[in-house]
């Protein structure tokens, strides 16, 4: 920004950031099925949007239960929506349900 105003530009400039969100290249297959970890009559929605799907339950009271068969999913972390760290930006996001799973 400082280049900018240097060169008297800086009122006319549109900066735009973008980012990748992390993506990175990565060996072997790249498939992730949800229902090899979660039970599929626990499974009411799943919204997926690149590295991340979004999880509602037929039986929200049945969350801890659904939170422990993604425990042992590699490669992935899995957060009730309240337990969503701040860093990731996506707890007040419409989008996510009842627990986001983020694949890294």
């Amino acid at each position: 920004m400082d280049k900018l105003e240097e060169l008297g530009v800086r009122e006319e400039t549109n900066v735009v950031i973008l980012s990748d969100h992390g993506m990175a290249p990565q060996e072997g297959n790249l498939w992730m099925v949800l229902t090899r970890y979660l039970d599929p009559d626990l499974l009411d929605l799943a919204v997926e949007k690149a590295a991340y799907t979004s999880v509602a339950l037929t039986d929200t009271s049945r969350i801890d239960e659904a939170m422990a068969m993604l425990e042992g999913w590699p490669g992935v972390d899995a957060y009730r929506r309240e337990d969503i760290p701040d860093h990731l930006k996506f707890r007040d996001n419409e989008l996510v349900l009842d627990i986001l799973v983020c694949m890294y």
